[in-house]
């Protein structure tokens, strides 16, 4: 069995690598999905349309329906990376999706977009004691939001720029939206020497937003991260 497992994989590999090699010699078919959207406060849009769906380096796109549902009419058969967009949503990306082509349209599995947290922070305060930071502050109301903050020596420290980073804490509340947050971490995790100047920034996204993992980068992206406090800093004892 597992010999045979084996050989229908390679037969599939093999397949593929034709199709992009030599694209006439590979069937068409029809590609049909459908995306959810999600709000602020992690509902469920009932209007779903205007999402634009695209497969990475062709000419392909479509615009989703008020369900949510696109699709892709007589495209070949191969290896397609398929990008979600819509403005004041986090952008997704399918990655290595193997479409087969043939009668029976592919019906690829659904997609949600989340919508961008909008939560500001009003005032913000750092703490360190010992080998643990402790950052609070207040915020416009929500009843969603993540945190995460993001660690360098060097004052242009992002979400693309830094060092460390910390785990995202997130609040949730179905009755009472937040006004404030409070988290903390332990600071041994880091190498910088006594002395070093560090700089910490802090990030909000969507509570509901899952992310994805970008093979491009290696890292595991949130699609609704967004800069949201100013940047502080300390000096290490």
């Amino acid at each position: 069995m597992k010999s045979l497992n084996i050989f229908i994989i390679s037969i599939v590999l093999i397949f593929f690598s034709a199709c992009e090699k030599n694209g006439n010699n590979c069937p068409k078919g029809d590609m049909i999905g459908f995306v959810e959207l999600l709000d602020g406060s992690g509902n469920e849009i009932v209007d779903k349309s205007g999402v634009k769906v695209s497969l990475e380096n062709t000419s392909y796109s479509a615009i989703t329906d008020k369900n949510g549902r696109y699709e892709f009419r007589d495209i070949q058969a191969g290896t397609y990376f398929i990008t979600y967009t819509k403005e004041g949503f986090g952008t997704y990306k399918r990655y290595n999706c193997q479409f087969v082509g043939g009668r029976i349209p592919d019906l690829v599995n659904e997609t949600i977009l989340y919508e961008f947290s909008s939560v500001e922070i009003l005032n913000i305060e750092m703490n360190v004691e010992g080998d643990r930071i402790i950052i609070s502050g207040e915020i416009t109301e929500s009843r969603l939001f993540s945190l995460q903050s993001f660690i360098n020596d060097s004052a242009d420290v992002s979400n693309t720029h830094y060092d460390y980073t910390s785990d995202r804490f997130s609040y949730y509340s179905s009755i009472f939206p937040y006004s404030s947050f409070n988290f903390s971490y332990d600071l041994n995790f880091i190498t910088y020497q006594s002395g070093d100047e560090i700089f910490i920034v802090l990030y909000s996204s969507n509570g509901k937003d899952s992310g994805y993992y970008d093979y491009e980068t290696g890292m595991h992206i949130y699609p609704t991260l967004t800069k949201t406090s100013e940047i502080l800093s300390f000096t290490l004892e």
